[in-house]
């Protein structure tokens, strides 16, 4: 079944969704995302607050980010989801919020069960460790192993030499072998077989370069629900290997959500706030110093009998300190997630005026520090997110009562480019901070990084 794509924040008919929606009840489905506070819908239309899959009676649905441009090809978008994708499982290992549990879940602590971030854990845990194993040991006379004298004398006659020193001619010796038939490996085969099989039906292995898994026996045997939980529950008791505890506890829980046992049900993986994503990902590219941030005021509540000022102040998403062309340079950057546009007499699409404030207060809170830090340039930056693959600068914004302060620089930042680098986990070293103060510097000129 081909996946239908869909792009966030777009208005949609919902007679023409009806239409494209031919295999899944199109109603109860936007009737979910409303409940979930993804959908909104506004008399005929819905659009939908979201980034990332949804799998709904066997029916794959990919949520693009709204920068994107609509005019890509299937195959583009295919390409664009899985950098997405692979953006949206470091993220939600690293930064997601309580709020986000919902879409993501957290499957390996146990704190929300989520059908793919499980099928992602087992699939994952397979390629890097194999087959759950157990050692067990058995002792054999003349084997191969190592000797056991306790067990040999014990057990084995022994014959004097001449100085009266014990001679075995029997030795047993233990040897450590793979238990190949035990019955959890059964279970665990069944399970790996089922998130496949649930991959490959949706389509979601075209998008995760999973490999298919599939074991071709007869899981009969394995009884009801109730037997493989006593068993898995029988082993954690025997079984004291960190891989082997993590993997148990994990199987234990997802026959105990009997995981994809009905096609009816909703399964998210993605968020509602990719703009957090956006923030996350060039803060971390981009190397936000922390210590700087420290050095900002906090602001002092006082009611004259007692001085409060543990409060929180004013933080931009990425602060950086450094030195470009022997100059010492301080960047006030705030990550910005607008698909913003500037037409033949306007802008739309942009931050309002609070964004705008904040932005110069920020260079106020922080005046002390370049001071201090003898800083010779200084710069006020918004990011955007960009389609395509060039840095360019789109424009300034300023204020006429706040001139004293540097106007905020617009930058259109290529996302593909932060994204490859968040995935792999990492950070832009000078060649990248040249070019981008180059940019800032020459609005007329774009570079690709």
């Amino acid at each position: 079944m081909n996946p239908i794509f869909l792009y966030e924040n777009k208005h949609y008919n919902i007679a023409e969704l009806k239409r494209s929606f031919k295999s899944i009840d199109i109603n109860f489905f936007i009737e979910e995302c409303l409940s979930r506070g993804i959908a909104k819908r506004k008399q005929t239309a819905v659009s939908f607050q979201y980034v990332g899959v949804i799998v709904f009676q066997n029916q794959l649905l990919l949520f693009l980010p709204k920068f994107l441009k609509e005019s890509l090809s299937d195959l583009e978008k295919i390409e664009k989801m899985k950098t997405i994708l692979k953006v949206l499982k470091v993220y939600s290992k690293r930064s997601v919020t309580v709020q986000e549990l919902e879409f993501f879940g957290n499957f390996e602590q146990g704190e929300l069960f989520n059908y793919l971030s499980a099928a992602d854990y087992f699939i994952n845990d397979y390629i890097e460790n194999g087959l759950y194993h157990r050692d067990k040991i058995e002792y054999m006379i003349n084997g191969n192993g190592e000797i056991d004298w306790q067990q040999t004398i014990d057990s084995q006659a022994s014959y004097l030499s001449k100085d009266q020193s014990p001679i075995y001619l029997e030795l047993v010796k233990e040897e450590t072998l793979v238990d190949q038939t035990h019955v959890i490996i059964e279970i665990h085969k069944a399970i790996l077989n089922e998130c496949s099989q649930y991959l490959t039906a949706s389509g979601l292995n075209n998008f995760l370069d999973y490999p298919s898994v599939q074991f071709p026996f007869d899981f009969s045997h394995l009884e009801n629900k109730d037997f493989q939980l006593m068993k898995i529950n029988d082993t954690l008791y025997q079984d004291y290997n960190d891989r082997n505890v993590t993997l148990l506890n994990n199987m234990y829980r997802y026959i105990a959500h009997e995981a994809f046992f009905t096609e009816n049900k909703i399964v998210f993986f993605g968020t509602k706030s990719f703009y957090t994503v956006w923030e996350k990902c060039c803060a971390s590219v981009m190397d936000h110093d922390e210590n700087i941030a420290i050095s900002i005021p906090k602001p002092l509540w006082t009611n004259f009998i007692i001085n409060d000022n543990n409060k929180d102040t004013l933080i931009p998403d990425i602060l950086k300190n450094l030195v470009v062309n022997e100059s010492s340079t301080l960047l006030i950057i705030d990550a910005k997630y607008y698909n913003i546009s500037f037409t033949k007499d306007k802008v739309i699409h942009n931050p309002g005026i609070q964004d705008v404030v904040k932005q110069y207060m920020y260079e106020k809170a922080l005046h002390s520090y370049i001071q201090s830090k003898e800083i010779q340039n200084w710069y006020n930056i918004f990011l955007f997110p960009y389609s395509e693959n060039t840095l360019v600068k789109g424009g300034e914004v300023s204020v006429s009562f706040l001139s004293d302060l540097k106007n905020i620089n617009v930058i259109m930042l290529p996302a593909d480019e932060i994204f490859a680098k968040y995935i792999t986990y990492q950070k832009w070293g000078i060649k990248e901070w040249t070019l981008f103060i180059d940019i800032i510097k020459n609005s007329t000129t774009a570079y690709t990084i």
